[in-house]
């Protein structure tokens, strides 16, 4: 059961399975306290807007299939019928004491651009799908904003691959699963109450080198599933096989940006000494799940040559300033002894060391692009190998309203990913949702920001570090790690064949933003029917059921 976002004695029932193997259907039932409406929302990265909403009202009686229109203008979001209703109701309940329960099924892929597709998301590289309910007892009126979110989380539908669960889980519990079969402890690397200064940006730098790593023996969960690391064989002989952002609940994680974390190869003092460069390890934001690499990939921390320190940086944002703010944030590190097959290596693309500081991103709507040559992935993919990109993750600051990642190989774009409604406070750095993908020497690639400054402002809206200006990067999650194939920008002298072009453009409006979905379909020969779908009437069997999924829900949610 997911719980009330406002009150923890409510909470709404989820059960959901995926049937028929052949059309690949899923089936969802929801059960809630309500006399008026329930809705479920499959989300882009867990905003309302841009989600796709199937909701049931028990005033007419009807499962209405719609989704949410965008607010880029800077007005409210609206929540549009859609042109073809993919969704069936099996059955609905309206018992005592305002108790509701419905069931319906759609397609996974119902070939309707005002619906998101369900992907298989069992593989542990794919990122979970964002949901969220929302329900309430009047029973004209259907509203679904951000005050009117009850309930939220990232699950996944299908059964995961190397799981205790026969049945689909939350992220969180899912990575827990991988964990206790795979690693042999963890190391909670964290940011000792440290207090955020009076200003509104600030960048916290926190060293952590191998003796540090040695003694950074965190506790056990309750069920001693793990060890805690005890310096045996020197943690120059682990491999990283999972991450997990840590945010301070005392804090309570508003004042938390985004943190990073770091290798050093070169010095003990996070310098980069040595010839050495600082490589990027894991990132987080707000809305960041924690990640479970496969079993053949980790990250290698050393022996000769290896890892010498970890530096983690944390963004902090206090805009108002507030007084006596302690936080001890950070990254917990899962690790095991095993040697992996292959090497996990992060490659940065878009403007990742911020080229375009003090540039303008323009009034109104904007697109900002920067095209990364295939001699980089030429010169730098060198040991001759393909690469395979686990995760991708876009990232932009709150004026941000779209972004697109497309790969390009000789001349033509073979692959393009999307975040359509990029919402910063949702999630800063959202996981695209998609299979690995392949990389060849001499691959291209075009990242895409758009943006959208109203005007209402005095002072224009710069490219920077702060978290009131803009930033475009891309975060590519890959393997093999290649030792030249890291970054990708403007002016990047280090590497002058991974230097990005860059090129911008005013938009006349929302409309350039280029975004399919909420469009209406060319037909609906992949819906269930066009117009309202009606309830099926109830058997004496499915009364049956229904009262006794009645009961179970009770005990399970409370």
């Amino acid at each position: 059961s997911l719980e009330h976002k406002n009150d923890v004695s409510d909470a709404v029932a989820l059960h959901w399975s995926i049937v028929n193997s052949t059309q690949m259907m899923i089936r969802v039932a929801l059960a809630v306290r309500a006399s008026g409406w329930v809705a479920f929302a499959l989300s882009e990265i867990g905003a309302v807007e841009g989600s796709d909403v199937v909701y049931y009202s028990t005033s007419s009686g009807r499962l209405i299939d719609a989704h949410i229109q965008a607010s880029d203008t800077g007005g409210n979001s609206t929540l549009e019928t859609d042109q073809c209703q993919d969704w069936t109701l099996i059955r609905s309940f309206h018992g005592n004491n305002d108790f509701l329960i419905v069931e319906a099924e759609r397609l996974l892929d119902t070939n309707d651009p005002q619906d998101r597709i369900i992907v298989d998301d069992s593989d542990r590289i794919i990122p979970p799908h964002n949901i969220i309910i929302t329900w309430s007892n009047n029973e004209e009126f259907v509203s679904f904003d951000e005050d009117e979110v009850y309930a939220q989380s990232t699950i996944r539908f299908f059964s995961p691959k190397s799981s205790n669960h026969n049945t689909a889980v939350d992220e969180e519990q899912f990575v827990y699963d991988i964990m206790v079969n795979e690693a042999e402890g963890y190391i909670d690397l964290i940011a000792p109450r440290y207090p955020i200064p009076l200003r509104k940006t600030t960048y916290a730098h926190f060293c952590f080198s191998v003796m540090d790593l040695v003694q950074k023996v965190a506790l056990s969960p309750p069920n001693n599933a793990y060890h805690n690391y005890d310096g045996s064989g020197g943690p120059d002989e682990a491999w990283l096989v999972g991450f997990e952002p840590l945010v301070d609940s005392l804090s309570g994680g508003s004042h938390l940006h985004h943190a990073f974390l770091f290798a050093d190869r070169g010095s003990e003092l996070c310098l980069g000494e040595g010839g050495e460069r600082k490589e990027a390890v894991f990132g987080y934001s707000s809305g960041s799940q924690p990640l479970a690499l496969p079993s053949d990939v980790g990250f290698w921390l050393g022996g000769n040559g290896g890892v010498k320190s970890l530096q983690l940086i944390i963004h902090y944002h206090n805009p108002s300033l507030m007084n006596n703010i302690f936080d001890s944030s950070g990254v917990r590190l899962y690790y095991s002894s095993k040697p992996r097959r292959h090497e996990m290596g992060l490659f940065l693309l878009g403007d990742p060391d911020i080229a375009l500081f003090g540039s303008g991103i323009g009034k109104g709507f904007s697109r900002h692009e920067f095209f990364c040559p295939g001699n980089c992935t030429d010169n730098g993919m060198d040991s001759g190998e393909d690469i395979t990109v686990m995760r991708e993750y876009l990232h932009m600051h709150k004026r941000g309203v779209r972004m697109t990642s497309r790969q390009i190989r000789e001349g033509g774009v073979i692959r393009e990913s999307t975040v359509n409604y990029f919402r910063h406070p949702q999630s800063g750095s959202p996981p695209v949702q998609q299979k690995p993908f392949k990389v060849k020497r001499g691959d291209a690639f075009e990242l895409s920001c758009y943006y959208h400054d109203s005007g209402t402002d005095d002072e224009k809206v710069l490219f920077g570090f702060g978290s009131d200006e803009e930033m475009c990067i891309s975060y590519m999650i890959y393997y093999p790690r290649q030792s030249n194939l890291y970054k990708c920008g403007p002016g990047f002298w280090v590497e002058p064949s991974c230097s990005a072009l860059y090129s911008e453009l005013e938009l006349d409006g929302a409309y350039d933003l280029g975004r399919e979905f909420g469009a209406f379909a060319d037909s609906c020969d992949a819906a269930s029917s066009v117009g309202w779908a009606l309830p099926l009437s109830n058997s004496i069997f499915s009364i049956l059921a229904i009262n006794v999924v009645f009961i179970l829900t009770i005990f399970f949610c409370h």
